[in-house]
């Protein structure tokens, strides 16, 4: 058996409840920074914590559940998201089975928005942690290590000795994040173990990654979208500024050899002024980073994209969802797409690269929405893309949840092969299209966008080796099937290659 770093009794052992066997995928990209964030809480106030990360790692359930042993917690925290809640309540069967005498607690977006169904039903789980972490977490260790009552612990949901859920009130927000302590990313296993960045240029393949959360929480309010309600509905946006986050890059840069940051908001240019501070204050301290963030397309101009490229910057990430106006607006996405073109221009203008992100199956759409959808996603140096899904906490499942269409039921029983791009432990909407639709459709779409790359390879291919070298034949070949599977693809459907 593998042995862990740091063997020995500790208080608490945080878990990423996540074992996707696809390393490659973005949840296995970078060590999760709520886990990092917490265990940095925790040790301030002198509560000896360890991260159990298993995808890096290589652990099975079974593996996890020795280390647990090896290290003897009174408390074990497993993090929850919707597309792991298998995994993440599985093991929290079986670590109670092994370790009965231990605490078992959950926290991240799933359990947060399913903290009573969980509790009524995995046995296993003593209380939920809802929302912003940090704190509410903190007093639960306290209270459990010094015997205490967790009555009145805010932001916490438990069963009581008499088995009924009892759901505190919420937590206030964390006023001012730069509070919060560097991130405990020491605890985790070495950042070369964690897969690769997708979208990356060649000249940055290999770099040396480590995400950033600078602010929380979204203006917005998308309707596939549960952001506005995990960090809090009255203040939907709070931010660090842009000193701290500088003093983060530069812990981990110092600490952990890295050289390039992925940042985590869900709309790292909301604040304007903050953007350009930050990378003001990045140059004016010689801080040289690679770096990435998302934005909208609405909050974005070209003295901005400048200074961020002039910052590190390479990649600008557009969430965009739908080539459809009309589609964009039943979601309550409020931009105007026609601003795209521009956009994406200033972006490469600057020296950047543009992705889009784009969701297929919205409410509403139809056939002719798509092939906008297909025909915009052209205008993008990369494109990301998955079919619509439905989350606990997004207006989408609230409103399907008072129709009737879902329950509780659904998160503890739907499993479907994945497709799409989808995980498949998320149900898909599918009232717009159906499963084999979506999956058709997402097909299209990356032969629509893998085209005009192959047949650049050809170019390429023919110049280096000649019309009649086996490579180049090879790579005609492969050409020639993509465009036809997409032109039957388009017959089927009443589609236009663009």
């Amino acid at each position: 058996m593998r042995s862990i770093q740091g063997s020995g009794h500790v208080d608490v052992v945080l878990i990423n409840g996540n074992f996707a066997a696809d390393r490659r995928s973005y949840a296995n990209s970078a060590p999760a920074p709520g886990l990092a964030h917490i265990a940095a809480v925790l040790e301030l106030n002198s509560i000896q914590v360890r991260i159990i990360d298993p995808p890096p790692q290589g652990l099975s359930k079974t593996d996890v559940v020795r280390y647990i042993g090896e290290l003897s917690p009174c408390i074990v925290g497993i993090s929850c998201l919707t597309t792991s809640r298998y995994d993440a309540l599985e093991l929290a069967q079986m670590t109670k089975s092994a370790h009965p005498e231990m605490h078992i607690v959950m926290g991240g977006p799933h359990a947060t928005f399913v903290d009573g169904p969980i509790l009524q039903r995995v046995e296993a789980v003593e209380a939920i942690v809802r929302g912003e972490g940090e704190n509410t977490f903190r007093d639960y260790v306290e209270a459990v290590l010094g015997g205490a009552s967790l009555d009145g612990i805010l932001g916490l949901t438990y069963q009581d000795r008499n088995g009924e859920v009892i759901r505190n009130a919420a937590r206030p927000l964390i006023e001012n994040l730069d509070d919060l302590p560097l991130p405990a990313y020491h605890l985790f296993p070495d950042l070369d173990k964690y897969a690769g960045q997708d979208s990356m240029p060649d000249w940055l393949r290999g770099a040396r990654a480590a995400p950033l959360v600078s602010s929380r929480g979204c203006p917005w309010d998308c309707v596939f979208c549960s952001s506005k309600r995990l960090w809090g509905g009255r203040k939907a946006f709070r931010a660090r500024s842009a000193s701290r986050i500088v003093d983060e890059i530069e812990y981990l840069i110092d600490r952990f050899k890295v050289n390039y940051i992925r940042f985590q908001d869900d709309c790292f240019t909301a604040d304007r002024d903050r953007v350009l501070h930050f990378c003001r204050t990045l140059l004016e301290r010689n801080v040289r980073v690679a770096w990435r963030a998302e934005s909208r397309i609405d909050r974005v101009d070209s003295q901005l994209l400048l200074e961020m490229k002039e910052a590190g910057c390479h990649l600008v990430e557009y969430g965009i969802e739908s080539g459809s106006q009309r589609v964009i607006d039943k979601v309550n996405k409020r931009i105007d797409l026609g601003l795209v073109p521009e956009v994406v221009r200033m972006t490469r203008a600057s020296g950047m690269q543009a992705k889009g992100f784009f969701i297929l199956g919205l409410p509403g759409e139809t056939r002719a929405d798509f092939q906008r959808t297909m025909t915009l996603s052209r205008e993008f140096d990369y494109a990301g893309v998955a079919a619509m899904m439905v989350f606990p906490g997004s207006p989408l499942c609230a409103k399907m949840t008072a129709e009737g269409l879902i329950n509780d039921d659904v998160w503890f029983t739907y499993r479907a092969p994945s497709i799409a791009g989808c995980s498949e432990n998320v149900p898909l909407y599918t009232a717009s299209f159906d499963r084999m639709t979506l999956h058709e459709l997402y097909r299209l779409m990356e032969l629509h966008r893998a085209l005009p790359n192959t047949r650049a390879h050809i170019g390429s291919l023919v110049t280096k080796k000649g019309f009649f070298d086996s490579d180049t034949a090879k790579a005609a070949l492969r050409f020639a099937r993509q465009y036809l599977r997409l032109q039957l693809l388009c017959a089927k459907y009443g589609l236009r290659v663009s």
